[in-house]
């Protein structure tokens, strides 16, 4: 797969080629959960954003109890997500990757999924 980096190319003044170097062994680990904040820099005006994204684990239930009591303890009960990656981006990166994002949901048939 190759790519072009527009940032990059917006720095040097030109296209940057790019090529992506896939571990054939390396299996993508499952995620289910996200979290987006804003980085901030000196200035106060925040230009990074920083995605974690992470999984989290299906509760175990105790059959034996009732609707009610079930309902209870999983109300009570934070569960926690594990982190599978962490990474920061630029504003104008997270803009791309959003763009790519909605291409892919339009090329793909169905309703989205929550």
């Amino acid at each position: 797969m190759s790519a072009i980096l527009p940032d990059m190319a917006t720095t040097f003044g030109g296209e940057i080629k790019a090529q992506w170097v896939v571990d054939p062994t390396s299996v993508p680990a499952p995620v289910n959960q996200f979290l987006v904040q804003l980085g901030s820099d000196l200035s106060n005006e925040p230009n990074e954003v920083v995605l974690t994204l992470g999984y989290l684990n299906p509760p175990l239930v105790n059959v034996d109890g009732s609707q009610e009591e079930i309902t209870a303890a999983m109300a009570a009960s934070v569960f926690p997500v594990l982190p599978a990656a962490r990474v920061t981006m630029s504003r104008n990166r997270l803009i791309e990757l959003h763009s790519k994002i909605t291409e892919v949901l339009a090329a793909t048939s169905g309703p989205a999924e929550g």
